[in-house]
């Protein structure tokens, strides 16, 4: 069998693109193909007539790497095998990266005259590498960026295989400074040596049981250091070598929200109790009103106050209105549909009528509250009937004494006039001068007695709302001559001495 016909079959079985090509002068553009194998046409495109006498530069383009073809261009005058990568181009000018293996042949005497080249196309590979090198560029920028700490340890384990301890082997910043330990302090101790507290709250199994199960474990927990508390949320992972991948993010604050959200519930809870208590003692109910909707909601209170069960309801504001009054009706409507429409807190007073034909005296007061974009009007009543009651026996007791004040006023006035028109008379006859001054004391007494019948009289208009008011002169002098006159004929029954001076 020739050389040509064997060359042919193995280039045929090979799928690997073959070249031989044949040594020419340093000056020289570069060695020209001789042979080619069938994989060379299919990589690039040509035939084996359009490759064979040229240089392999056919297969490169303008994007081919200069430094490419001056590493080729010395291996070649130094006749020393090397590989290379490089990107050639098809015929149809795409382009494609291929690894070049190139050795030279020598003769039996000795001398270099051909060059073999072994080119196998590489392009997807680069692809899947340029691939995977972005793809752990970006994992890196992400653990370099991520507030989460991750770190990777590797299982140590005893002679029996149980999972003993664990060798940290990477970490993140994150999670250096969450463990207060740098990824080289961290590589030099273990889990176990570093941070003991994990065997005690079971941490550390959890771990192991991630490794041997495969399983993802996920769990809080609390991790006490050098006196101080801090929680973390942790997600613990096998990687496909076996290795133990942990996720853990300090979750301290949302504990604290927790703690104090909790905290808040509980003294809502005791205040709402405390409320409900309150207003049952004072016979309060609840109420919540929604005009856009025309929904009523009533609590206990409200029914116990309007002698109603849940199945005497509609939820709608015919709940109030069927049980009003029918003189109070008209005018609690109108106060309410006002304050809705100026969008103005709401305070009622009205008459109910119960289920049991008891006529109820109800006070109410409503907030107005928009919530969800809705209007709401939240409001409280409670029983004032006895209030009411104690009122209108406070005002009949005002009425009545009024009316014996004014009766017995008249009554009074009468025998007074008599007296009155006696000293008047007897004023008229010749009298000492000793009994003229009794006389005359007689009837200013009279007429101050009259005065303070006018005065009650008075009284009584007020209360009643039938006051007048006069305006008059008054002269203090003439009164407190009176008053001299009346005082003294006691002061003289005691021996006493009483004079009142006036100074204009």
């Amino acid at each position: 069998m020739q050389l040509d016909s064997i060359l042919r079959q193995i280039g045929d079985f090979t799928r690997d693109g073959i070249i031989i090509a044949k040594a020419e002068p340093i000056d020289a553009p570069g060695p020209r193909i001789e042979w080619c194998n069938a994989a060379i046409c299919a990589m690039t495109g040509y035939t084996s007539a359009e490759v064979i006498g040229r240089t392999p530069r056919l297969f490169q383009g303008p994007d081919t790497s200069p430094e490419t073809r001056r590493e080729i261009r010395s291996c070649l005058a130094e006749w020393r095998s090397g590989r290379f990568e490089i990107l050639n181009y098809r015929k149809c000018g795409t382009p494609f990266w291929v690894e070049i293996d190139i050795t030279p042949v020598a003769d039996d005497a000795g001398w270099f005259r051909y060059w073999v080249s072994v080119q196998r196309e590489i392009t997807e590979r680069l692809q899947r590498e340029h691939e995977l090198d972005r793809t752990r560029g970006l994992a890196k920028a992400i653990l370099e960026a991520s507030s989460v700490g991750i770190w990777i340890a590797e299982p140590i384990k005893s002679p029996d295989g149980a999972i003993a301890d664990f060798a940290f082997l990477e970490a993140n910043p994150a999670a250096e400074r969450l463990m207060q330990q740098g990824v080289h302090e961290l590589r030099q101790g273990t889990l176990r040596s570093l941070f003991p507290g994990v065997v005690e709250t079971g941490v550390f199994d959890a771990y192991a049981q991630a490794v041997v199960s495969g399983e993802e474990q996920k769990f809080e927990v609390e991790y006490r250091k050098d006196g101080l508390n801090a929680w973390y949320r942790v997600t613990a992972t096998a990687t496909a070598e076996g290795l133990l991948s942990v996720g853990f993010d300090d979750i301290g604050p949302e504990k604290e929200r927790e703690r104090e959200l909790e905290l808040a519930r509980l003294a809502a809870e005791d205040l709402t109790r405390r409320l409900a208590l309150a207003a049952r003692a004072a016979d309060i109910g609840f109420w919540e009103y929604m005009p856009e909707t025309d929904a009523l909601f009533w609590d206990e209170g409200m029914q116990s106050l309007f002698h109603v069960s849940d199945n005497d309801l509609t939820e709608t504001l015919t709940d109030w209105e069927r049980w009003l009054h029918p003189e109070d009706r008209e005018v609690s409507r109108d106060k309410l549909f006002q304050a809705i429409a100026t969008g103005s807190d709401l305070t009622l007073s009205f008459r109910i009528v119960r289920s049991d034909g008891a006529i109820r005296h109800i006070m109410g007061r409503a907030a107005r509250h928009v919530r969800g974009g809705q209007l709401t009007y939240l409001g409280v009543n409670w029983d004032a009937t006895e209030l009411f009651e104690a009122v209108e026996r406070a005002e009949a007791g005002a009425r009545a004494k009024s009316a014996f004040l004014s009766n017995m006023s008249h009554e009074i006035r009468t025998p007074m006039n008599g007296m009155v028109g006696v000293a008047d008379l007897l004023a008229q006859q010749p009298l000492t001068p000793h009994c003229r001054d009794l006389v005359e004391l007689i009837q200013s007494s009279s007429q101050d007695l009259l005065r303070i019948v006018d005065d009650i009289l008075e009284f009584s208009r007020i209360e009643s709302d039938r006051v007048r008011i006069e305006r008059t002169t008054y002269a203090p002098a003439p009164l407190l001559e009176r008053l001299e006159r009346i005082y003294a004929l006691k002061c003289q029954e005691k021996g006493l001495g009483f004079r009142v001076a006036c100074r204009g």
